[in-house]
């Protein structure tokens, strides 16, 4: 409906599409509200929202709102039924959505889903005005309009986290709803549209975690509008395919269905995939043209301030340009704080340096924006690019359109590699090759003339910055005293920098249960020996830590060897969540990790160990694995390296996904075993 705009979200900013509805978990998205009852509301000063929502709004002349079908006989009572949801979408330079709801409740543990309304709305941008709210019972109808109770609240989820975007919610409390009652509401959503150059786009979902009697989704456009559509999520099912109408001068797209089956959701979904269908529509005509919308936004010709002078003198001097870029980045994100107010034209617009710097603080947008000039005055190719860390690579999924992105980060370019910079990260230590990439994976649209399409996040180097090593070394002097075990494990990439900061706030005896807890399970008894080490190379963006444990009774008398068992630490890799089948892909969070992993076991002299096959490699469409095994003296050597080849598996490979996960547990842990070598024979 909107034109897409800079909204925060989660701990990173966040270019996120306004959804002006969020009824409650039944009903999807709403707008807002405010009467004569605000006058108890001790935030009755919110000016803005008051100016911004109109209660008893005159319905459009366009409306088309159909009567709702009466409840059907249910085989298995539900809580809740929505008998109608209606989407009313006009394009134009007023873009609205109109919405009308039916809802019915059956059971009296739902009844706030109709009695209690939050509707949350942003008043910069946008106005609400209620057209209908009643409460139909029997034969009688109770307008609500002038008796609900409305007060706004201005409450900011993500103050804590730096971001602040000017949202309000209207909260409406309705009286005296019972079981049996129906909820109709009808409200509409007004977009102001930015000062940009304003193109359509919208996106609407079709399903409800409830049953849904009769959907309709309708978009008007003019006659020689532009605006496409596109199904997406779903388990790959599309909707219905509209049927079109011409009404005065108006073309009407309509995709409508009875019967709407409840969403199923699923552990583990990739971040591409959502549960509920949605209607995308957009008037871009491709990716080009969404590069050439942002480009007014963070224009080129941006100039530092004079006291910027210092810095880029310092980073000038830097002769390798990888250094060089690196150090930037790492002012960006060091001397500017993460901080978002997106407030008007700033909702959709980055601030432009020399305030950002004043102020010591900015949101994405403002940081990419910055960390650009920076670079392309230190002879760095370099541009803002736009990228989604919600849904990752879900924007090729999608339709072109600014809403699908919800972030905003720099693209590098140097000696034929592509970098992506996210300035908004904590301080990032070391090579620019080896800096964490969080993004690895995700789809990203730089901010140029010359994009055409969507580029992936690929890092050529995975193993260097998705590498988790672990090394234990075993040493038995007496099969009957204490064994000593030597552990190294090694972070690198996205996974040393969090466990650096984790570190750092971890206290001595924190320290020592983090190093502990996982072979206390495997082998009761053990304590450490020391305190723990923690090697920190911020070059190679590499945290090693190293322990030293005494374990007792590791090796087990059996049938007249000696044993003992060891079982490697692949995270989350062989996770595998239940039901199979399943209707949707499973995500791999591993992906793209590898994990390394060596066992060696030193045995009392005069111990003899069993020579046997040097590897066993396992692959899969999904995974691979190789392990070895190696003997030297009294001492054997297990290695295993796992790593997945793919970031999701598809619903009809799970059951051959499974079966490999089986076989792969078979194969990552097992026994490594000994037995007193015989006297050599006298020589005659």
């Amino acid at each position: 409906m909107k034109s897409a705009r800079f909204v925060p979200g989660s701990s990173w900013c966040r270019w996120l599409v306004v959804v002006a509805v969020a009824l409650t978990p039944a009903l999807p998205a709403a707008g807002h509200a405010v009467d004569g009852a605000l006058l108890d509301s001790p935030l009755q000063d919110i000016e803005p929202a008051r100016e911004a929502f109109v209660m008893g709004a005159k319905l459009p002349s366009w409306a088309d709102l159909k009567t709702a079908p009466p409840t059907a006989v249910q085989r298995e009572p539900t809580p809740l039924t929505i008998r109608l949801w209606e989407t009313q979408l006009r394009s134009g330079a007023a873009p609205v959505e109109l919405t009308h709801w039916v809802v019915q409740v059956h059971h009296a543990n739902a009844l706030s889903e109709i009695g209690q309304l939050m509707l949350e709305f942003n008043p910069q941008d946008e106005r609400l005005l209620l057209h209908q709210l009643v409460i139909e019972r029997d034969s009688q109808r109770i307008d609500h309009l002038h008796s609900a109770t409305v007060r706004l609240l201005q409450r900011e989820a993500k103050l804590e986290q730096g971001i602040y975007n000017g949202t309000v919610t209207a909260s409406i409390v309705l009286p005296r709803v019972r079981v049996g009652d129906s909820l109709h509401l009808v409200y509409s959503v007004v977009a102001n549209t930015p000062g940009t150059a304003y193109r359509y786009a919208h996106r609407a979902f079709w399903d409800q975690r409830r049953p849904i009697a009769w959907r309709r989704v309708t978009l008007v456009q003019p006659l020689d509008g532009s605006v496409r559509w596109r199904w997406g999520g779903g388990a790959g099912s599309a909707g219905p395919t509209p049927t079109e109408t011409v009404v005065a001068n108006q073309r009407q797209l309509l995709f409508e269905a009875r019967n709407v089956a409840a969403i199923v959701t699923e552990p583990t979904l990739p971040p591409r995939i959502e549960a509920r269908r949605s209607l995308f529509f957009s008037d871009y005509a491709g990716w080009n043209d969404v590069a050439r919308w942002a480009q007014p936004l963070f224009p080129v010709d941006t100039r530092l301030p004079p006291e910027m002078d210092p810095v880029i003198t310092r980073l000038r001097s830097i002769v390798d340009p990888q250094e060089r870029t690196a150090q930037a980045l790492r002012w960006v994100q060091g001397e500017i704080r993460n901080w978002s107010i997106a407030l008007g034209e700033h909702a959709v617009r980055p601030r432009l340096p020399a305030e950002v710097i004043e102020r010591g603080f900015g949101d994405c947008k403002d940081k990419s924006l910055l960390l650009s000039t920076m670079l392309r005055d230190l002879n760095v190719d370099a541009r803002p690019a736009l990228v989604s860390v919600t849904t990752r690579n879900g924007p090729a999924f999608m339709l072109p359109s600014p809403e699908v992105f919800d972030h905003a980060i720099v693209q590098v370019k140097l000696a034929n590699r592509a970098y992506y910079l996210d300035p908004t990260n904590p301080t990032q230590f070391g090579l620019l090759s080896r800096l964490g990439q969080r993004l690895e994976g995700a789809s990203t649209l730089p901010i140029d003339a010359e994009t055409q399409d969507l580029v992936t996040v690929s890092s050529p180097n995975r193993d260097q910055i998705f590498g988790d090593q672990l090394a234990e070394h075993f040493m038995l002097h007496d099969v009957n005293a204490e064994a000593r075990l030597d552990v190294e494990t090694a972070w690198s990439g996205v996974h040393a920098e969090a466990v650096r900061v984790l570190l750092a706030h971890m206290k001595a005896d924190h320290l020592r249960s983090f190093v502990s807890t996982g072979y206390l399970q495997k082998y009761p008894g053990i304590r450490l020996l020391d305190a723990p080490e923690v090697h920190d190379d911020p070059v190679l963006n590499k945290v090693i830590l190293r322990a030293r444990f005494a374990v007792p009774n590791l090796a087990q008398a059996v049938s007249g060897r000696w044993a003992m068992t060891f079982s490697p630490n692949l995270g989350d890799a062989i996770e595998m969540p239940n039901p199979v089948p399943r209707r949707f892909p499973l995500a791999l969070p591993s992906f793209p990790t590898t994990y390394s992993f060596r066992v060696d076991m030193t045995w009392p002299k005069g111990m003899a160990i069993d020579e046997g096959l040097a590897s066993l490699p396992l692959e899969t469409p999904h995974f691979q694995m190789l392990t070895t095994r190696s003997v030297h003296g009294n001492t054997e050597t297990r290695t295993i390296v796992f790593r997945t080849k793919v970031g999701e598996v598809a619903a009809e490979d799970l059951a051959a996904f499974a079966a490999s996960l089986i076989l792969l547990e078979d194969r990552i842990g097992g026994v490594m075993s000994a037995w007193p070598a015989p006297e050599p024979a006298p020589q005659p």
